[in-house]
C-alpha cells in the first residue's frame, strides 16, 4: 500500500494509531513503533519478544495491524545509507515516526506499508 511521498506527508500525516510499524534506518539499526511512539530500537529486536511484552501489558493484539515501512525511491526499494544518515544525523530512531518522516523527507523518497520483516 503505498501511503504518500515523504515530503508530502509533511503536510498531510497519515494515522499511525492501531498500527505496529517496524523500520530499518540502517543495514544494523531497527525500531518498532506502536502507535506512532517508539516502543524499542536496537541492533537485534527480537521481535516475538516485544509482542509477548505487549500482551503481558494488556495490548490486545487483535486491535492493530502488523507492518513495516519501506522505502523507495523512483519506484524501487531504498534502504537508507551511512551518508544518508550522516547527513540526517539519524543515529537511533526518533521518539515518534513523525519525526522519522520529518528527518527522511528531504531524501524526496516513498514511504510504503509492507509485511513485517525480523
Amino acid at each position: 500500500m503505498k501511503i504518500k511521498k515523504l515530503n508530502e506527508m509533511n503536510q498531510t500525516r497519515f494515522s499511525a494509531s492501531n498500527m505496529i510499524l517496524t523500520v530499518n534506518i540502517s543495514d544494523d539499526w531497527s525500531g518498532i513503533y506502536i502507535d506512532g511512539k517508539l516502543l524499542t530500537d536496537g541492533h537485534s529486536i527480537r521481535y516475538d519478544e516485544v509482542i509477548i511484552g505487549l500482551i503481558k501489558r494488556g495490548v490486545n493484539m487483535s486491535d492493530y495491524k502488523l507492518s513495516s515501512i519501506i522505502f523507495e525511491k523512483d519506484g524501487k526499494y531504498y534502504e537508507l545509507r551511512e551518508e544518508d544518515t550522516d547527513e540526517l544525523n539519524l543515529y537511533n530512531c526518533p521518539e515518534n515516526l513523525d519525526e522519522l518522516i520529518d528527518k527522511v523527507g528531504s531524501l524526496d523518497l516513498t514511504i510504503k506499508l509492507g509485511r513485517m520483516y525480523p
